[in-house]
């Protein structure tokens, strides 16, 4: 038998994850329109960028920020990323996938991999 103790200012955190859709943006659209809420006005949306003259490099890209007040594109407040895992599916049926850990609560792009198009992500998260 284990007993833990939990002292004044230890907050627990609990981790969840949520499966989103890859999807496709236009310039000027919104993220908010895609996106998928989380927890406390958080919200994640996970999209391709195929260009090379834009704010995001070529890749998979998910983005994480606080949409609560419905106006700000702002830091998260009440959720931090740890890992995400990004499902790429071939024309003929194959699968793989490719994870990465978060680092201080921010994830690099993941590759766009030849003959793959990514379809969704899992994404792990603590709140």
């Amino acid at each position: 038998m284990s007993i833990a103790s939990v002292s004044a200012g230890v907050f627990l955190t609990q981790v969840e994850n949520v499966t989103v859709d890859v999807v496709n943006v236009t310039d000027g659209e919104p993220f908010r329109d895609k996106c998928t809420n989380l927890t406390g006005g958080d919200a994640v949306i996970c999209f391709n960028e195929y260009r090379t003259d834009t704010q995001y490099s070529q890749g998979v890209h998910i983005d994480h920020w606080y949409v609560g007040n419905g106006t700000e594109d702002i830091d998260p407040h009440n959720t931090k990323i740890i890992k995400a895992e990004v499902f790429y599916k071939s024309s003929d049926g194959k699968t793989i996938s490719k994870v990465q850990n978060a680092t201080d609560g921010s994830l690099f792009e993941f590759p766009l991999i030849d003959g793959y198009e990514a379809c969704n992500a899992t994404i792990w998260y603590e709140r």
